[in-house]
Parts: structure tokens; sequence; C-alpha cells
């Protein structure tokens, strides 16, 4: 579920910033982040709710690519166009070291200190100052407003019919959908199973499924249900 509705908001999240601007977009996905894992926390785990816990970490997924993605679309109509290569480098270089590097490594120094469990609540801590950072320091007014204007600015149904179109309209657009997409198979479908044991019973315990691990004091079935929402 997490995947489909993260694919969604990254769909959403281009044309949103038509109509609203990139700043509201990007608030908007900090504010479904905080208030989803707000509620995965202090609702559905205590209450080892599977059906709770598959909500609201699911519709957590529309949060991350409306942040991400939104600022993507900000540094684009943003940045000086002789500058957006490097620009778009660093945004990339960042998304790519803080997610799977930094993260990594974070969530192994917290895990044996305070547990999987107070580890999310960090999380929730890291995505509101964020947050901050963008509502506060960041003023470059491009992306205050929608980047429709004039006789462009159309409807919500339009804008996001636009979004299909826009593959036919602009093939090379469509074409770099499709090497995006196979690129993400390839990664997925051939770049991570050599990596995996052959056993599953030598896979190492999920970080999200050891929420109830030891050190939060959680009844061991709610690892069943973390594993599976994840």
């Amino acid at each position: 579920m997490y995947g489909i509705t993260a694919a969604v908001g990254a769909f959403l999240a281009g044309g949103l910033c038509d109509l609203w601007g990139p700043r509201r977009v990007m608030m908007a996905g900090a504010l479904c982040w905080a208030v989803c894992h707000t509620l995965l926390l202090a609702v559905a785990v205590p209450a080892h709710s599977y059906g709770l816990i598959l909500l609201t970490y699911g519709l957590r997924g529309f949060g991350y690519p409306l942040f991400a993605y939104g600022f993507m679309v900000w540094i684009m109509v943003g940045a000086p166009e002789r500058q957006l290569g490097k620009a778009l480098g660093w945004f990339w270089f960042c998304f790519t070291m803080g997610y799977p590097v930094i993260g990594s490594a974070l969530v192994s120094a917290l895990k044996p200190a305070i547990g999987f469990y107070r580890t999310l609540w960090v999380s929730l801590a890291m995505i509101v100052a964020g947050a901050l950072v963008v509502l506060l320091l960041l003023r470059e007014r491009t992306g205050f407003q929608g980047l429709s204007r004039g006789p462009e600015r159309v409807g919500l149904p339009r804008t996001f019919l636009g979004c299909f179109t826009v593959l036919f309209d602009k093939p090379r657009v469509g074409m770099g959908a499709v090497v995006r997409l196979i690129n993400h198979l390839a990664v997925r479908c051939v770049g991570l199973p050599p990596a995996l044991p052959r056993r599953p019973d030598r896979l190492p315990r999920s970080g999200v499924g050891l929420a109830a691990d030891r050190h939060d004091g959680q009844q061991p079935r709610l690892r069943r249900h973390l594993r599976c929402a994840r």
C-alpha cells in the first residue's frame, strides 16, 4: 500500500505545483507525513491494530513525494538556467546521501540505544525540523505561488489530465518516464535479490518489524503486524 500511495503522490506533485506552488505542496506533504506518522505510533501501534497500522503507514506514503518532488520542482523553476544542472545534481546527491546512506547509519546507531519504536519518534522530529527549515528559511519567491499563470492556469481535473497527455504531447518526456521505470525495476529485480540470503530464516529482522522489541516493552505479536504493514 505504501508503494502505491508514494507513486500516486509523486504523480500528483507536479500538477499540484502548477496549481498551488511548490511551497504549499511541500507543506502539504510534511503535514500528511507528520499526522499519519503520529497516528501510527500513538494510536495504531499501541492498539495492536493491523488495520490501523496498514492505513496510517500506507497514507503516509503521500507525504514523502509531495515534499521531495515539490522541492525538486522549486529548484527547477527557481535556479538560474545556467546553474540548473548543478542544482539538480546537488538535490539528488543530498537525496541519496540522506535517504539510504545517512538515514540507515543513523538507524543502526539509534536502534541499540533506544529501540526501533523510539527511533521512529526521532524520525518524526527530523521531519518536523525539515519542514520548519522550508517554512521559515527558504524565501525564494517563485515557489510561493502556482506556476501556471494566465491562459495556462486551468482547474484541477484538466491539470491532472495534462499530467497524462504530456507523455504524448512531448515524446521525450514519455521516453524519460519509460527509462526511469526500467531503471527502477532493474534496481529492485536484478540488483537487490543477489544481495539477500538464500534461506529466509537467515534474513535480518526487519527494522519496522522490531518496533516491539524488548527495549520498548511491546507484545511480540506486534512484530507480525508491523512487518506485514511494511
